[in-house]
């Protein structure tokens, strides 16, 4: 009979103790003289948690208390009233093993489990990766996880324990939502490490899982979050373009541009028809090339786009979802997104094509781009007959035309130079 709680691990001077709680004892020799007894799992956590204790022959001592263990006619063995030191020790020279592993894809966590205390200090994520089957058979089908470079970037708030928390970071956990056929269930779900990837506290490298003997999950939990989109940038220069930043993967292939609203001031909007963008793997940025034809009518709606303060964006729920088919968080016209970078339009609109018509007493110009009807000046156009040396010319003195914003101006010439 033993009574754990009256036997004490010390080391030399007794400033660092441990009183056993022990899972059971038994006999290891004929005699019944020598009593092994058997530590529980919470014995080895405080144990090797503490530095100064049992970490070699001069730190470890025990001391029986009165009544702690009883022979067999059920008398107390003599207690110890000084700390007797340790006649063999065995160092701990086994490597720490992983036995199980739990991914969260929804709040982005790795937790993994070991048989050994661990010294989370020598963590090292870039000897983890997760891969879609046991024996790696599937080269394509796998994540590696990436080692920041500043080393005081925070991945864990673990302490030294059994058990190891990761922030899996945004980049690692968008391209593990990337692959639609890597973990999306606990059946696609495994785990290699390298031996590098942690330590023991007593220095000892962790048990590689190697690709072709990947580590069983003990569970998983799916994504069940909506996307958000985070921000847009705006280019209305050149061809135009409009990017979209969403919180995680999301799959292009169910993009609805028509679901997309430009809002600016004085109730002018403009929903984007755009289907030119390019048909690429689920990811969480996305450039819509807006066109000419888009761009000439957001350029025609003056209070729209023409600056960052009349730049905001609607999204439907419906506009596209997540790998795990989570529909997008709505942005309603009673919020609307403000624009992130804004380029404005520094490009010069080019005349592209005119045509003059005698009978009707118009000149048709079409230019590149929307230009602002207003601040159209007919005495800066000058007609001549021909294109490098003309020998007859005429500069107009007037006319009339509609000064909206539009790609076009249709000018009715004056009585004076149509003669």
């Amino acid at each position: 009979s033993v009574q754990f709680d009256r036997v004490t691990i010390l080391n030399a001077t007794g400033s660092s103790n441990y009183t056993l709680v022990g899972t059971g004892a038994r006999y290891v020799d004929a005699l019944r003289t020598t009593v092994e007894l058997q530590l529980s799992r919470d014995d080895i956590f405080s144990i090797k948690l503490n530095p100064y204790l049992a970490t070699m022959v001069s730190n470890t001592y025990v001391q029986i208390g009165a009544g702690a263990i009883l022979d067999q006619g059920g008398n107390e063995v003599f207690p110890s009233e000084r700390r007797v030191l340790v006649a063999s020790f065995v160092p701990d020279t086994t490597g720490p093993r992983a036995e199980g592993f739990i991914l969260d894809m929804d709040e982005g966590i790795l937790s993994i489990t070991f048989d050994d205390i661990v010294d989370i200090s020598t963590l090292q994520i870039g000897g983890i990766a997760i891969q879609r089957d046991s024996t790696g058979s599937f080269e394509r089908d796998q994540v590696q996880l990436t080692q920041p470079l500043d080393p005081l970037t925070n991945v864990t708030n673990s302490t030294n324990g059994f058990e190891v928390l990761i922030f899996i970071r945004l980049d690692d956990l968008n391209n593990l939502k990337a692959n639609l056929f890597l973990a999306t269930a606990i059946s696609n779900t495994y785990l290699t490490l390298t031996s590098a990837t942690i330590r023991d506290v007593y220095g000892n490298i962790a048990i590689a899982f190697v690709r072709a003997n990947a580590l069983d999950p003990y569970g998983f939990i799916p994504d069940t979050t909506s996307p958000e989109l985070r921000s847009f940038n705006l280019d209305i220069d050149g061809s135009g373009s409009l990017t979209l930043l969403f919180s995680e993967t999301v799959q292009q292939e169910f993009l609805n541009t028509s679901l997309i609203t430009l809002v600016g001031e004085d109730s002018e909007t403009f929903t984007v028809n755009s289907v030119n963008f390019p048909r690429t793997p689920p990811m969480n940025t996305f450039r819509i090339e807006l066109g000419e034809g888009d761009l000439n009518v957001i350029k025609s709606l003056p209070n729209l786009a023409s600056l960052v303060s009349n730049s905001n964006l609607t999204i439907s729920s419906e506009a596209v979802r997540d790998t795990n088919g989570n529909n997008l968080t709505a942005i309603d016209i009673t919020a609307p997104l403000h624009v992130m970078l804004y380029t404005p339009d520094t490009t010069q609109p080019q005349l592209r094509d005119f045509t003059l018509d005698m009978n009707t007493g118009q000149l048709f110009l079409l230019f590149t781009e929307v230009v602002n009807g207003s601040s159209f000046n007919p005495t800066g156009i000058t007609l001549q007959n021909e294109l490098s040396i003309p020998t007859l010319q005429h500069t107009l003195t007037g006319g009339f035309w509609d000064p909206r914003f539009q790609n076009n101006i249709t000018l009715n010439l004056t009585i004076g130079d149509l003669n």
